[in-house]
C-alpha cells in the first residue's frame, strides 16, 4: 500500500502541472482514464489478496478448533470409561472366556448366563456372544450387548461389518467428504478397544456406538442392543450411560488373550468284524435272520460233549455244549438260558 500512495504522488504533481497546459487537456484526460484502470485493478487485486489471505486464515481456525473438539470428546470418553470402572462394583462379576476366539468379558452377576451363537451359512460373522438383561424394566431402552467376532477372510475392514454406520438418507459420497469416519474414532487410553462413536447431528452417517479391536485375522466388536422397535432420539453417549452404565463398565474388562483350541479327536467307529464261520445248516426267518432248521429242536436234549468242551453252533440250533455261531439268531425264549 506505501507504493501505492507514492505512485498516486508523483502521478498527482505531473497532472497538477500537464493540466495547466490547454493543448494538452485531451492527451491528459485519456491518461488519466487509462490509470484510473490501472488503479483500479491494483486495488482490487491487493484486497482480493487481503481477503484470500484472511479466508485461508479462517479455515485454518475451524481445522484447528475440530482437532480440539475432538481431543475434548477423546478425553471424555476414556473418563466415562473409568468412571464406569469405579462408580460400578463389579467384585462379584462374571467372566466370560473364550479361548477359542481368543478374548475375555465381564457382565453383570445378575444377568443371563451368555448365550454363544455359531455363524449361520450366511453370517459375515463367525461367532455372537449376546449378554442380556434377566430382569427389564418398563423404561428400559436397552436390553444388554454382543460381541461379535469377524474373521477378515470374509471381513476384510470394519467397515464392512454389520455394526459400521450406514449413510444417511440421500447422502452421496460426493467429493470425498463422506469417505471415511475420521474424527469418529477414538483411543480409550489403556483398554484395547476403540470407541465409534457418531452423534444425531452428523451430516454423512447414521448415529452409532460400538467398540471395536482387530487381533490378527479377528475383528471384534462390542455394541449395545437396544429394544427392538425403538429408535436413537437422543445422543447415544448419554443414553447408554444414563439407562445402562454396565456397558461401559464391561468394555472396560475387555481383554484379549492367546487364542487355544484344543480340538478333541474323534473317536474312530470301530466295526465288529465277525470272523466266525457261518453256519452250514440253516434258514432264514422272515426277517432274513439264519435260524435252525429243525422243526421240533429241544436245546435241553441234546447230548453233551463228554470232554465238557463247548464248540461253535453250526446249525443255528444251540445246544448246551455249543456257544453261539455270531452269524446265527437265536429266540430267547427257547435258547435263552444257553445265550447267558
Amino acid at each position: 500500500m506505501g507504493k501505492i500512495k507514492k505512485i498516486a504522488v508523483r502521478w498527482g504533481r505531473f497532472f497538477c502541472d500537464g493540466l495547466t497546459i490547454k493543448k494538452n487537456r485531451r492527451r491528459d484526460a485519456s491518461i488519466i482514464f487509462f490509470l484510473a484502470v490501472i488503479l483500479a485493478g491494483i486495488l482490487f487485486s491487493d484486497r482480493f489478496y487481503l481477503y484470500e489471505k484472511d479466508s485461508e486464515g479462517k479455515e485454518s481456525e475451524v481445522l484447528t478448533l475440530e482437532e480440539v473438539r475432538n481431543d475434548e470428546l477423546e478425553k471424555e470418553i476414556v473418563s466415562e470409561l473409568k468412571k464406569a470402572e469405579s462408580d460400578i462394583d463389579m467384585s462379584d462379576w462374571r467372566e466370560h472366556r473364550n479361548d477359542w476366539f481368543g478374548f475375555l468379558i465381564k457382565y453383570p452377576n445378575s444377568w443371563k448366563a451368555p448365550l454363544v451363537q455359531s455363524a449361520a451359512r450366511a453370517s459375515q460373522w463367525d461367532q455372537k456372544v449376546q449378554f442380556r438383561k434377566a430382569k427389564m424394566e418398563a423404561d428400559d431402552s436397552y436390553v444388554g450387548f454382543d460381541v461379535l467376532v469377524y474373521n477378515t477372510s470374509k471381513v476384510a475392514e470394519i467397515s464392512d461389518t454389520k455394526e459400521f454406520p450406514l449413510l444417511k438418507n440421500g447422502m452421496a459420497k460426493e467429493e470425498g467428504k463422506c469417505d471415511t469416519i475420521e474424527g469418529h474414532l477414538f483411543e480409550t487410553g489403556d483398554y484395547p478397544a476403540e470407541e465409534i462413536y457418531i452423534g444425531t447431528l452428523d451430516d454423512c452417517y447414521e448415529p452409532t456406538l460400538f467398540f471395536t479391536f482387530t487381533k490378527d485375522q479377528y475383528i471384534y466388536n462390542a455394541v449395545p442392543v437396544k429394544k427392538p422397535g425403538l429408535d436413537f432420539l437422543e445422543d447415544q453417549r448419554v443414553e447408554i450411560f444414563s439407562e445402562m452404565p454396565e456397558f461401559f463398565a464391561a468394555v472396560s474388562t475387555l481383554e484379549n488373550i492367546d487364542i487355544v483350541r484344543k480340538i478333541v479327536p474323534r473317536k474312530a467307529v470301530v466295526k465288529k468284524v465277525i470272523s466266525a464261520p457261518k453256519p452250514v445248516v440253516f434258514k432264514k426267518d422272515s426277517l432274513g435272520r439264519r435260524v435252525c432248521n429243525k422243526k421240533n429242536d429241544k436245546p435241553g436234549k441234546s447230548k453233551v460233549n463228554n470232554k465238557g468242551k463247548r464248540h461253535l453252533d453250526m446249525e443255528c440250533c444251540l445246544d448246551p455244549d455249543e456257544y453261539p455261531n455270531p452269524h446265527c439268531y437265536y429266540d430267547p425264549g427257547k435258547y435263552g438260558k444257553y445265550l447267558k
